[in-house]
């Protein structure tokens, strides 16, 4: 009985220790840092609707959703053939349109054109 009291006391102990702020750092200046971050996340952040043709079934989605989605700097991808269309959320400094249409292509499919959306649109058409 000791021993499992014993344990307990060491596992209480370790969860306490690794609770704590870092050192020289209040909650109120983590919570800065951490909303600073966010906004810093959301400022570098893109969303483009790329119209796509040649797409003809949810097969044609997923080739497509995987070609873009394995791009550096890809946050989300939403490819519709019946909207022929692919919606991408991305990090502007780490990809680009170009790198967009080349993943596309080599797919087989065409890209018509690009509408890279104003930042007010951005926020309410990712929660769709």
């Amino acid at each position: 009985m000791k021993k499992y009291f014993l344990l307990l006391l060491v596992a209480l102990f370790i969860a306490a220790c690794s609770n704590r702020q870092p050192a020289g750092q209040t909650t109120d200046e983590q919570a800065e840092t951490e909303t600073t971050e966010a906004v810093q996340q959301v400022a570098a952040t893109e969303v483009v609707i790329i119209y796509v043709s040649g797409m003809h079934c949810e097969g044609c989605e997923k080739a497509i959703t995987g070609a873009i989605t394995a791009l550096e700097g890809v946050q989300e991808a939403r490819v519709s053939w019946l909207e022929e269309q692919a919606k991408v959320k991305y990090d502007p400094s780490l990809v680009g349109i170009d790198q967009f249409r080349a993943a596309i292509e080599d797919k087989g499919y065409t890209v018509s054109e690009y509408e890279i959306l104003p930042l007010a649109e951005q926020a309410g058409g990712q929660n769709e």
